[in-house]
């Protein structure tokens, strides 16, 4: 589908980000219990909270031991989570929000465990990076994928999607080793500015954005061509 000439047409917006802020302090109270479950963060810092509800894309580095990167981001998506997830978990919305993609296939899919293979071309002097993952889903509310085999040293991310009344909120953590020498300082800003690129994407296709000049911005960061979007 054109995402230019009408994908979010028919459907009728969530309030913004200014009407997202507002409830977020009313719910505060109610949301704080929430904060920790069974010894693990639910729902991002009220201070990370406050920065996704103006719109802001939070991503953090995290510090391991070993080289590579991981990092932590947290957004606020003014959108169904079904239509989130329709595009998060679509090989032909990827080849949109995910730089460099050019394999994306289904190995295996038996509902709730995929396979799949994926080859990235980050250009000269970065090898390809050729890999199958296994993804594991809870329908529109968590996803945890795991590196199979492939050319990467390790690679391990998860997704939550957390429902709030007018958006949703997105936690995604990804942690890479590649299977090449590289400094971490470079391995760390390659992740952080490709996730932030990935996750305004992903926003802006499933129509999220919060208003019509941001869902521009979003769809601007798009490394891939948006024409060639569907949900």
């Amino acid at each position: 589908m054109n995402i230019a000439s009408g994908l979010h047409r028919s459907r009728r917006r969530p309030a913004g980000p200014a009407s997202a802020l507002c409830k977020l302090a009313l719910l505060a109270l109610l949301l704080a219990p929430l904060f920790l479950q069974g010894g693990e963060a639910l729902f991002p810092d009220l201070e990370t909270m406050s920065r996704v509800a103006l719109a802001e894309i939070v991503v953090e580095p995290i510090r391991v031991d070993e080289k590579g990167g991981a990092v932590e981001a947290s957004l606020m998506i003014w959108a169904p989570v079904e239509d989130i997830w329709a595009i998060v978990y679509s090989c032909e919305n990827a080849f949109i929000f995910l730089a460099g993609l050019e394999v994306c296939e289904v190995l295996e899919d038996d509902g709730l465990d995929t396979v799949t293979h994926q080859l990235i071309n980050s250009g000269w002097p970065v090898p390809n990076q050729d890999y199958n993952f296994l993804t594991h889903r809870v329908p529109y509310t968590r996803a945890d994928i795991q590196l199979l085999e492939g050319n990467l040293k390790f690679m391990q991310a998860s997704w939550e999607f957390i429902k709030m009344p007018d958006a949703v909120v997105v936690i995604y953590k990804v942690r890479v080793l590649p299977g090449f020498p590289a400094p971490r300082f470079l391995v760390r800003r390659a992740l952080i500015n490709g996730t932030t690129e990935m996750l305004a994407c992903i926003r802006g296709l499933a129509g999220g954005s919060g208003s019509a000049d941001r869902e521009k911005e979003d769809l601007n960061r798009c490394p891939g061509d948006i024409e060639q979007a569907t949900r």
